[in-house]
């Protein structure tokens, strides 16, 4: 408890006074942040108003509980008018202690950080529905590419969060909501157009709530564009149906499809010595055919429907029932190069070349991993592989909620999932060969497993193919997780005070399935069972009309991921997978007059017994270890603590003003363990004892400061700019007492909405959109390199060894839309 008491006098001294500064200067402009909790509340309103149901007792909404959180939510007139060719990670920038990666490295690959917690330990929610992945808890934006054309609002909760289930909410919990079924009758057409050759188009049509209580919605869309990086480029479909229907007064239902197949070529992370030679837009993963065709080794492809079936049924006057039963299948993969990849003296992959060393040097025009060749190029091809992830996931949510007095109400439930994925490897492309011949690992039954055929990317096709394990190279594992849990929830409120208490407990049990690197009679891994739990609670007072005060609380034990509970692809069980423990606190203070608002959020997230694994290959000549090996961390520990403003102010109704601040101190603490296995899972390095403490978490700005305004010419026309201002950002790697810090940076966007009435009902609404107005050139992201391959060259107080990429710069897009 006195660590928690201690999160106000933490914060470094320099820090508090910038701290200070920032508010005094928000406090100064009047300039303030995002859509106010009370206005947001009125979107959730009208979101409920127009649909059929959505299951409402499962979609824990912060805006619909009385005791306040820190939230923030994205409306879905922000998110038609900003999202153009972005993905929907990056319309919550202008969010206190949110940092977006943005997607420089190709369509779908932004990562967003909450309160310095990436992706894997922050909860999606689509509909109150878990999306985070089953094994590590990663999201992958672009399975995701349609969302922005089907969502109806975001809701950002950092912190705890207001879900009743157990999951990621370490940062905090971003809830999806989607289009239901629409009320009313309407149809539209979009279109967008913008930089680097982007184009997307969309239908979608509302039949309304008909006589017989029932409604149709559905969407459907295409786009395609050349991406930002080079050799970036994507295509992509959207589709989305909803069928309602109202039976009773009492008793409705939801039945909804979803999904956005696509493809789309990426770049990762370079040196900037490599920029610096090549350009920001470098991507060296690409390259020219023989006959001057392009071709890459990175592309993504993948499928993911997603169907949710709703129930919502009042009992009586106090008591309902809302369910929802959900289920995805996965299809897809991504590429990469296997063997021996050459360059062009222009820095990309030299295609042609390396055909004709498949075609003419390589022994009996084939490939055999692991065996011996008498030469560098003998027996040593080239191809691209296709890592392919294929799943299928099924869950229900029920929820029974009781008023059981005028001031109190009570909520229980049940969570069940369960997920079954598979994992292998695939050709992908010859590049001229006509055989790929591999040697397992562990089955000298059937030691080498050759291809003479390639599998090329076809998205649709991918969704429908059951690769045999035949057809599979490098590797092949399935696992299958099974959970279940339960909650309950009491909530009391009147006119001076509310506090609600809140708690889930669940069972995760995991078993893998290895084809590769086991032995027949070892290819079903024991089964292991982890149990969880977590429990929250918080009280609010109410000043008076217009202010108050509340404090949240929680502690969180969660299971560790599958990903760090089997390590070495293999069924070889990590002694060290235990329960990691989150607790958090928060002070927040609310006011709100008929033009100006104020939200004030201070926090403290302790997270510990922390585990990460992590594989290298070749460790170092040093202390003598070749080859493949496994990095096991464990023992680690984060303190996040810091304070969030934003506020808004319209002074009459053509003019608002909103912006946000925030400064956070997210550090490790103590000692990190970490041990090396080999192949065989033997430690070949005992576990070494590192000094962490102090460490800068890195991937999120510990320091945020943005403005904004709205204009409103006119009813049909407004001008809208946005700023920010990112500082304290460290590099992303292995957890270290020293960091390399990101030089700041300061981005500018601005938007302009106009509207012509072309008839009676009928809209046309243009939107014009500038990102990074001011063409800021800036570091998104860095993997700092060792010392001993610094370069001895500088960029912005970087040596240019360091590996990241640039934030995209200056870019337009202009959309249209046509309702009636």
């Amino acid at each position: 408890m006195q660590k928690s008491l201690d999160i106000w006098t933490n914060l470094k001294t320099n820090k508090m006074k910038k701290q200070l500064t920032i508010v005094a200067a928000l406090a100064t402009t009047l300039v303030f942040a995002q859509q106010t909790q009370e206005n947001d509340s009125i979107i959730v309103t009208d979101l409920d108003e127009v649909v059929v149901s959505s299951g409402r007792g499962t979609v824990d909404l912060a805006s619909t509980r009385i005791t306040p959180m820190a939230v923030n939510i994205v409306s879905q007139e922000e998110i038609q008018n900003k999202i153009d060719q972005n993905d929907l990670t990056m319309i919550l920038v202008n969010t206190p202690s949110v940092f977006v990666n943005n997607q420089a490295g190709g369509f779908g690959d932004t990562e967003i950080f909450v309160r310095g917690f990436n992706q894997a330990n922050t909860a999606f929610l689509l509909n109150g529905q878990p999306v985070n992945a089953a094994e590590d808890g990663k999201m992958y934006w672009s399975n995701w590419s349609g969302l922005g054309d089907v969502t109806q609002a975001v809701e950002i909760q950092r912190g705890l969060g207001a879900s009743k289930l157990a999951i990621n909410s370490v940062g905090g919990t971003v809830n999806f909501i989607m289009k239901a079924t629409q009320m009313s009758k309407s149809k539209s057409y979009t279109l967008t157009l913008g930089s680097d050759n982007y184009r997307k188009g969309t239908y979608s049509v509302n039949t309304g709530l008909m006589e017989n209580g029932s409604a149709f919605s559905a969407l459907i869309g295409y786009w395609q564009g050349d991406g930002y990086a080079e050799g970036t480029f994507g295509k992509g479909q959207t589709y989305f149906f909803s069928y309602g229907k109202k039976f009773s007064d009492k008793f409705e239902m939801n039945a909804l499809l979803t999904g956005a197949p696509q493809w789309h070529d990426q770049a990762f992370e370079q040196s900037i010595s490599d920029y610096m030679v090549h350009g920001q837009r470098y991507n060296q993963w690409w390259g020219l055919n023989e006959d001057g065709s392009y071709n890459t080794t990175e592309r993504n492809n993948y499928h993911k429907p997603v169907f949710n079936l709703t129930f919502d049924y009042q009992i009586d006057d106090v008591s309902s029932l809302s369910a929802v039963f959900y289920g995805s299948f996965g299809r897809g993969g991504g590429t990469g190069d296997r063997g021996n990849i050459l360059y062009t003296t222009d820095g990309q992959v030299d295609f042609a070349e390396l055909e004709r060393i498949n075609k003419t040097e390589v022994i009996n025009g084939g490939y055999q991993a692991g065996v011996a060749g008498p030469s560098p190029t003998g027996q040593r091809g080239f191809i691209v592989r296709n890592s392919m992830n294929l799943h299928n996931w099924f869950g229900s949510v029920i929820n029974y909620e009781k008023k059981i007095s005028d001031n109190a109400t009570f909520d229980a439930g049940v969570d069940l999932r369960t997920y079954y994925g598979k994992h292998f490897r695939v050709v992908e492309d010859m590049v001229g060969l006509t055989s790929w011949t591999e040697r397992s690992n562990a089955r000298d039954e059937l030691p080498l497993v050759t291809r003479d055929e390639s599998f090329p990317i076809t998205v649709w096709k991918q969704t429908l193919t059951n690769y045999n394990k035949a057809e599979r190279i490098s590797y092949s594992n399935d696992e299958n997780i099974n959970y279940a849990g339960i909650y309950a929830q009491l909530e009391h409120a009147d006119d001076d005070f509310s506090a609600f208490a809140q708690g889930s407990l669940s069972g995760q049990s995991y078993v893998r399935f290895e084809d590769w690197n086991e032995t027949y009679e070892n290819r079903q891994s024991e089964t292991l069972t982890k149990y969880g739990y977590n429990i929250k609670g918080g009280v609010s007072f109410n000043l008076n009309e217009n202010s108050k005060v509340f404090i949240n609380a929680g502690i969180y034990s969660r299971q560790p991921f599958l990903d760090n509970v089997f390590l070495n692809y293999s069924n070889f069980l990590n002694p060290l997978a235990e329960n990691e423990k989150v607790t958090s606190y928060e002070i927040g203070y609310r006011y709100a007059s008929s033009n100006f608002s104020l939200n004030l959020d201070l926090y403290s997230t302790n997270w510990t017994n922390r585990i990460r694994s992590s594989r290298d290959s070749g460790y170092g000549p040093d202390n003598g270890l070749t080859g493949e090996f496994v990095r096991v961390t464990s023992g680690l520990e984060q303190q996040h603590e810091g304070a969030e403003l934003y506020a808004t102010y319209q002074p009459n109704q053509f003019l608002t003003f909103r912006g946000y601040a925030s400064i956070g101190d997210w550090r490790y603490v103590g000692t990190a363990v970490t041990a090396i296995r080999n192949d065989d899972n033997v430690i070949v390095q005992e576990n070494a004892s590192v000094d962490v403490d102090g460490g800068k978490v890195g991937g999120g700005a510990q320091t945020q400061v943005g403005l904004g305004t709205i204009f409103k010419i006119s009813n049909m026309t407004s001008i809208d700019f946005d700023w920010r201002f990112n500082d304290d950002l460290y590099g992303i790697g292995r957890e270290s007492k020293t960091n390399i810090k990101i030089p700041a940076f300061k981005v500018a966007d601005m938007g302009i909405t106009h509207k012509l009435m072309v008839a009676d009902s009928k809209l046309l609404t243009l939107r014009l959109n500038v990102t990074n107005l001011f063409n800021t050139e800036y570091l998104s992201y860095l993997f700092p390199a060792d010392e001993g391959d610094y370069t001895g060259m500088q960029y912005m107080g970087l040596d240019t060894a360091h590996e990241g990429r640039f934030g995209t710069l200056r870019r337009f897009s202009l959309g249209f839309r046509y309702t009636f």
